[in-house]
């Protein structure tokens, strides 16, 4: 086990990692750019937050989130809501209210269409549809509203082995790691009914691989890697499950190979 003191001085180095990404516009930057963006942004205040911090600038950090949705930098094609999501998260963790954020929330009562030029069928995008949900949770705000169209949306997309994706089930094809986290919120949050608990279980530990990650389903027929983002998305859903890794100590192992001298 490490120590008290090698612990902190972890801590104290990702600290100076997350820092080297603030940007004098308030926000927070990837690596490689100069301009602040909403998604690191949102990225670190939940990093400071894991680490049971709060970041510097509170004030000044909200203003940025509060102010800089990506329709700020350029007029989107359509809404994503993953964003509204982004903010109304960054700002909870920062201990504001976002109460400016209830009246726009209020007028969405549906999933919203994606475009057919991209999306054949005109499914909405999962996660960023079901950020309005969260964010509904968020703010303690009425979900009734949401039912009729959304309780709909959530089901039908759930496997019959438990996993979720953008797709209805019917189309066939088996669920994403990560539509199955926000799946699982939402069938939650909405109150439906819960089901298939086992089976979703087993299939999440199916997507653990041999190095201790997670890749995005069980035995993928392309692109079975491991990655960070697939490993926290099974970690969290098998916790809102009350299950966990088929190997938990080689997924610890593993996440520590991720660790850079940078502190990041």
């Amino acid at each position: 086990p490490r120590s008290l003191a090698q612990a902190a001085d972890g801590q104290a180095s990702v600290l100076k990692y997350l820092e080297a990404h603030a940007r004098p516009d308030g926000g927070y930057a990837f690596a490689d750019q100069q301009r602040s963006h909403l998604t690191p942004t949102y990225a670190v205040i939940g990093a400071y937050r894991a680490l049971g911090q709060m970041p510097p600038n509170r004030a000044a950090l909200a203003d940025y989130v509060r102010a800089h949705h990506p329709r700020e930098l350029k007029k989107l094609e359509q809404e994503r809501r993953i964003f509204e999501f982004q903010q109304v998260q960054s700002l909870v963790w920062l201990g504001d209210p976002a109460a400016e954020f209830r009246d726009r929330l209020k007028a969405w009562t549906a999933p919203l269409p994606y475009l057919k030029q991209y999306e054949q069928h005109g499914y909405p995008i999962f996660q960023s549809e079901l950020g309005l949900v969260q964010c509904r949770a968020l703010l303690g705000m009425d979900l009734e509203p949401l039912k009729p169209a959304f309780s709909d949306y959530v089901a039908v997309r759930r496997r019959a082995n438990g996993s979720f994706n953008n797709t209805p089930a019917a189309d066939g094809g088996d669920g994403h790691v990560m539509n199955t986290l926000w799946g699982l919120q939402a069938a939650r949050v909405l109150g439906l009914p819960e089901e298939k608990k086992a089976e979703t279980i087993a299939w999440l530990r199916a997507c653990q691989l041999p190095g201790g990650g997670f890749t995005y389903q069980p035995s993928p027929a392309f692109g079975g890697m491991d990655d960070v983002a697939y490993t926290r998305a099974a970690l969290r859903a098998l916790q809102l499950l009350g299950g966990e890794p088929a190997n938990r100590a080689a997924c610890v192992a593993w996440l520590g190979t991720l660790a850079n001298a940078d502190g990041g």
